[in-house]
């Protein structure tokens, strides 16, 4: 119940974000593309090339993950076991369900270690403060209440800063979901150990836990992040700043106009500059 629960909440809650939004902003006008502009030549990094590669990784092994686990879930199905043969049947497709979520599972303790290794060795600032952080702030319910108003008619868009707070849900969602995900998996992977420990029926809820966040990820990603990151008008049908980690001084400017005006006030703006991405990388991001 607590699990369906959260799952028809969620994606109700996101879902009604996403339709709010599209409709606000084709009434707004975002379908329409303003010319290229002198704005349009001036590139600036966005995510560090690390993040970039993060991002990668959690998108593989995600999709190969949902691949060979929505099988397993809906095995009663008649298009799971075409599914699962594809990987070359069920005890294949295990194994390789497994290697991906031991990398998404690292993927995470690698990001961990980066932020300790940014605030012990390199004593960065901003990390748990200020407008760079990704832990909650007031603004973020601000900004939330801001939007709505928005959707709604009833006001002025608000003005974004670095991470907006449905970045931040995004970005906390992933470490909500590998813990669940990750440990109820590693308890059906190891059962006898892990009844060791906890009684057995522990397996069975470990079972619906396991699907049903699974389930509630994949549904997610495909259709609310999916259009906050692409769909949304004034980035369809794809923004390729996931894969270039750069973007231009107009989408600066109108996307993130809080640290576009403090970039400029600090005199930091030049040190943000970047190459334009070639071609061939932007064909790749399409791919």
């Amino acid at each position: 119940v607590v699990m369906n629960t959260l799952f028809v909440g969620v994606l109700i809650v996101g879902c009604l974000h996403a339709g709010l939004w599209l409709v606000r902003a084709t009434v707004a006008g975002d379908w329409k593309r303003p010319p290229p502009s002198k704005e349009a030549k001036r590139i600036y990094r966005r995510w560090r090339p690390s993040y970039v590669f993060y991002h990668l990784v959690l998108m593989t092994s995600v999709l190969m993950l949902a691949m060979t686990g929505l099988p397993l879930h809906f095995a009663d199905r008649p298009w799971a076991i075409k599914v699962m043969n594809l990987f070359g049947g069920a005890g294949a497709a295990g194994y390789i369900h497994r290697v991906f979520a031991v990398m998404m599972v690292s993927l995470v303790v690698v990001y961990i270690i980066e932020i300790g290794y940014r605030l012990i060795a390199k004593r960065e600032k901003g990390i748990f403060f200020g407008p760079n952080t990704m832990l909650p702030r007031v603004k973020d319910l601000q900004d939330v209440i801001g939007n709505f108003r928005w959707f709604l008619f009833q006001g002025e868009r608000p003005k974004y800063d670095r991470w907006t707070y449905w970045e931040k849900f995004d970005f906390w969602a992933v470490f909500w979901g590998t813990f669940v995900i990750g440990v109820s998996g590693l308890m059906l992977w190891f059962p006898e150990q892990a009844t060791r420990f906890v009684p057995g029926w522990f397996l069975n809820a470990a079972v619906v836990i396991h699907g049903i966040e699974a389930l509630l990820d994949i549904a997610f990603i495909f259709t609310v992040h999916v259009f906050h990151a692409n769909l949304r008008p004034d980035k369809f049908p794809m923004d390729p700043l996931f894969y270039t980690g750069r973007f231009d001084e107009h989408e600066f400017r109108v996307d993130r106009p809080l640290e576009y005006e403090r970039a400029i006030r600090e005199g930091t703006i030049e040190s943000m500059m970047a190459r334009t991405p070639r071609a061939r990388t932007r064909v790749i991001a399409y791919v």
